[in-house]
This record gives C-alpha cells, sequence and structure tokens, in this order.
C-alpha cells in the first residue's frame, strides 16, 4: 500500500514533466505523441479498483515513457526543477502584459 502512495504523491511531479516536455520544444513531435499515448492509456481507463491491483503495470508504463525519453529526460527535470526553485518571486502580472 505504500508504495501506491509514494506513486499517488509522485503524480504531480510527473504531470508537470509531461506539461514541460510537451511545450518543450527541443522535444521531437514523435515523442509528445507517445507522451500523449501514455497519458491517454493512463488516465481513460478509469477503474480505481484495476489501478490499485496493476500498480505494476503503471510502473513499467512510468519507465516505458522515462527509457524512450533518454537522455532528454535529465534536461527537462533540470528545467522543471527551474520552476521550482525556493524563493522565486513573480511581478504579479500575467503573461503577455506590458
Amino acid at each position: 500500500m505504500t508504495e501506491v502512495m509514494d506513486l499517488i504523491r509522485r503524480l504531480p511531479t510527473y504531470m508537470r514533466l509531461v506539461w514541460a516536455l510537451l511545450r518543450d520544444g527541443r522535444v521531437p513531435p514523435q515523442q509528445k505523441l507517445i507522451l500523449v499515448g501514455i497519458g491517454a492509456y493512463v488516465v481513460l481507463p478509469i477503474d480505481l479498483a484495476k489501478i490499485s491491483q496493476d500498480k505494476d503495470q503503471l510502473r513499467r508504463d512510468i519507465a516505458t515513457a522515462e527509457r524512450l525519453l533518454g537522455d532528454r529526460l535529465d534536461d527537462v527535470r533540470d528545467t522543471v526543477g527551474k520552476f521550482r526553485t525556493p524563493g522565486r518571486r513573480t511581478t504579479g502580472r500575467k503573461r503577455g502584459s506590458t
């Protein structure tokens, strides 16, 4: 049960990582399509009982995504880490406003 809870705790980090990868221009469109496919595979069949029983499959899916991203994964993690740096200040303006 603790493994499932650990996976649930890391889910927001994985979601931010996927969002950053989808927005990153350095990631080829084919790999973005793979990410979208994996996300659809994980999200669409919303059967909580099956997810709790099939945690090994979910881990394999995440490992496959990490393997497919290859060397780019570390670069993207570094980029996401910059956004999560404590003490980062915002100007309070909306994006695109002058």
